[in-house]
């Protein structure tokens, strides 16, 4: 593989034999040949390794490695992070489908942005099972990143909106994206003690802090959408686990790593480190409304005829999406 690599694909394994043909096989079509494709599999008891063996036989492109350990997503990320030898990096997941220009046009527009540290496409989720498309992401109004300045992005990130029924925010998916690499191993040292407890939420909002998150505006990524919740699916990853204690526990969990995290980064300057103040006040304000609001409907139900209350949440569903 020449070193003079543009992006490295870091596809994390984890008993991934039934979906991680459809993955590979798209990265098999892309039209950039600088491309490094690592298959990381993290101690899998299937036949994804010996899948993942076989797509590297006599392609250089296709890197098989695995882990000392079962580190779980964040930390095979990490170690992705550190293996790859590519400018800019991205997580691809198996099941996850792209389209043979996805890494061409995101390189073409990260290499128009000088000051980009992250780019991804508008992307069209499916349903895992049927492959059913539900809804296509588009970045349109509220949704574009670059009608935020990095404090604003930052704060959209770190606090997720309520899904409207046709539409997310795609900001999560730029964690699926092409990001600059030396400037995501900065983010994963800051949380080399915990790993992060928000996941992609607190490292994407270090990285909006230090530069622009661009998109393509064409549907070149088809993500699966997933009914049941990570923590379920994934019950090796001990990074999830913290989210399954009590609420307030976790949420003081997750505002002290937002500070220290924020405090050891030796990519943010000393302003940038202080904007965790704003980001936490607005982190803890948005929860606990949610956490009022899911009381206030909690009351509801004990005290309202069942009908009427089945009404009332079928009409607030249908206006603002499920929650």
């Amino acid at each position: 593989m020449d070193e003079a690599v543009s992006a490295t694909i870091a596809v994390l394994t984890y008993n991934s034999a039934e979906k991680l043909h459809l993955t590979l096989d798209s990265f098999l079509a892309q039209t950039v040949s600088a491309l490094e494709i690592i298959i990381q599999d993290d101690g899998s008891s299937d036949e994804t390794l010996r899948i993942a063996q076989s797509y590297a036989e006599g392609n250089p492109r296709f890197r098989v490695e695995t882990t000392p350990k079962n580190l779980g997503g964040w930390g095979n990320y990490a170690l992705a992070t550190k293996r790859a030898k590519g400018k800019y990096i991205m997580w691809a997941c198996p099941g996850d489908i792209y389209a043979p220009t996805f890494v061409e046009a995101a390189l073409e527009r990260l290499w128009n942005n000088p000051t980009a540290v992250a780019v991804t496409t508008m992307s069209k989720e499916v349903d895992e099972r049927t492959r059913q498309q539900r809804y296509v992401n588009d970045f349109e109004g509220s949704r574009n990143p670059q009608l935020y300045s990095g404090l604003s992005l930052a704060k959209q990130i770190l606090v997720k909106g309520p899904p409207n029924k046709n539409n997310r925010a795609a900001f999560g998916n730029f964690i699926h994206g092409l990001i600059d690499r030396n400037k995501l191993l900065g983010v994963f040292k800051s949380f080399e003690t915990s790993g992060p407890i928000l996941n992609d939420r607190v490292i994407s909002c270090q990285l909006a802090l230090m530069g622009d998150f661009v998109v393509v505006k064409d549907v070149l990524f088809e993500r699966e959408f997933h009914e049941t919740p990570a923590i379920k699916r994934n019950s090796n990853d001990p990074g999830l686990q913290i989210s399954s204690g009590p609420m307030l526990t976790f949420y003081f969990r997750a505002v002290l790593q937002i500070f220290s995290s924020f405090r050891s980064s030796s990519m943010l300057s000393f302003h940038q480190k202080l904007l965790s103040i704003p980001l936490v006040s607005y982190y803890l304000r948005k929860e606990l409304q949610h956490l009022c609001f899911l009381a206030f409907v909690t009351a509801l139900k004990q005290i309202l005829p069942h009908t009427l209350y089945s009404l009332l949440r079928t009409k607030y569903r249908n206006i603002h999406g499920n929650q």
